[in-house]
């Protein structure tokens, strides 16, 4: 904590990411940092409660400055005393910031991170709308480039959706060190986060209810299965499998996509068949994302590619348009979800 005039706050006001229920966290950064080396065992649980209940704040990643709070948010309920002997240790690299509340550096890129994805996931999906919305009423509205969409997010004139849409949470685990935290970063997402835009196709797409979903109807196992047996088929492309510990929540990730409405034939499979060559040519023969978040942003970009109409001619030279079975079905997911064309 800083004596001097308190720096700029290190998360945005309006950045919210209570519905993300799952924080995976990094061991060997978690293990590696000076943070777990100096302190006590009971300022260690108290720090690591803080750090992950400081997610479910607003802004995320931040913490109240305020005693009260604290001991309550670091689960020892009304024991102020226990709190002050250990509050130190437990606030190890949080500072007041100019809105009166606690940021961590390292916290506060997991939390931006995480939030720039869910934004761009709700931009490719816009993209996909606007796309439809000039398919079906014959206009040519222009597909705005992701920093045009951030400045025209509250605009009537974007055929909108909701954008708490998730990719998935980044790990957490501050540390004092620099070690090669964008490396480190780059992948992470694992989990099962969903937007509020998303929590009524999800909670539809487990239990199989819902009408003209994939997944649903005598020729498709149920929801949940079909969940596992994309996960599978995705893992097996990485040289793994579903029942290996290091990729638990891996179904979450994959039903957020199939949720999307992206078709592990047509988006899924080959988006993650193609971007694992591609960094392993930079990266070795042997490397793996850190979490399925790696490529959660690839298939949507490939869900919106994908649904853009193809034409054809027929034997008489007239144009045609692909049929449009798969942008209605993503017409049907997007408007489940209370957009509006």
């Amino acid at each position: 904590m800083s004596a001097t005039t308190p720096p700029e706050p290190l998360v945005p006001a309006d950045v919210d990411l209570r519905d993300f229920p799952f924080t995976p966290m990094f061991r060997s950064r978690l293990f590696g940092s000076s943070f777990h080396a100096r302190v006590s065992d009971a300022g260690w649980r108290a720090g690591v409660t803080l750090w992950l209940k400081s997610w479910d704040q607003v802004p995320a990643g931040t913490l109240p400055d305020d005693d009260i709070d604290l001991c309550r948010l670091a689960e020892l309920g009304r024991d102020l005393k226990s709190w002050r002997k250990v509050r130190m240790e437990a606030l190890w690299g949080w500072m007041k910031c100019s809105d009166g509340r606690l940021h961590h550096h390292v916290v506060a890129e997991g939390v931006m991170e995480a939030w720039t994805g869910k934004l761009k996931r709700a931009w490719g999906t816009d993209c996909a709308r606007i796309k439809k919305a000039n398919q079906r009423n014959q206009t040519d509205l222009p597909v705005p480039t992701f920093e045009v969409w951030l400045s025209q997010r509250q605009s009537s004139d974007v055929p909108r959706d909701k954008t708490e849409m998730s990719p998935g949470t980044p790990p957490l685990c501050p540390e004092e060190n620099g070690s090669n935290r964008k490396g480190e970063r780059k992948g992470q997402g694992q989990g099962k986060g969903k937007g509020k835009g998303d929590s009524k196709n999800l909670a539809a797409a487990e239990e199989g209810a819902t009408d003209g979903e994939p997944g649903n109807g005598p020729d498709h196992p149920p929801a949940r299965e079909r969940w596992r047996s994309v996960a599978n088929q995705v893992l097996a492309i990485l040289g793994t499998s579903i029942q290996d510990p290091t990729w638990y929540g891996t179904a979450g990730v994959v039903a957020q996509w199939l949720a999307d409405g992206a078709d592990p034939e047509r988006d899924i499979l080959p988006t993650v068949t193609a971007r694992l060559a591609a960094a392993r040519k930079t990266h070795g023969p042997n490397w793996l994302p850190r979490g399925l978040g790696y490529f959660t942003d690839p298939i949507a970009e490939a869900l919106a590619r994908n649904t853009t109409p193809l034409t054809k001619r027929d034997d008489h030279g007239q144009t045609q348009t692909r049929s449009a079975s798969d942008e209605d079905l993503v017409a049907r997911i997007l408007e489940r979800r209370g957009g509006r064309l």
